[in-house]
């Protein structure tokens, strides 16, 4: 588990990049956002992140930003450990004082 937290600017443009230190650089993970309540005030997913869904049902991308919303999920992508320490994957924008989890699993 990795915790990115937003603490001043609303949308830095561009999104900052998220780095994931000490992963082996010769497996590869597969890495999704985790939400244990809501989602963050002014969530604009990454494209990376996958299509969300909730309660299993598709959503729009573009309803994350205007409302919080409970039990969303997305699928996440699967990256080569090197990757994700030396160049990491797009951040997601939300608002200060909000923070977004990562769980990363490896994948053969």
């Amino acid at each position: 588990m990795f915790a990115q937290a937003a603490l001043d600017s609303l949308y830095p443009d561009p999104a900052g990049r998220l780095r994931f230190r000490g992963l082996d650089p010769t497996v590869r993970y597969k890495v999704a956002p985790v939400f244990t309540g809501p989602t963050p005030s002014g969530l604009v997913p990454p494209e990376w992140w996958g299509q969300p869904t909730s309660a299993g049902v598709p959503i729009a991308r573009t309803s994350l930003r205007a409302t919080v919303q409970d039990d969303v999920t997305f699928p996440g992508a699967v990256f080569a450990g090197s990757s994700l320490e030396k160049v990491g994957v797009a951040s997601p924008r939300i608002h200060p004082d909000q923070v977004v989890l990562y769980r990363l699993s490896t994948v053969d």
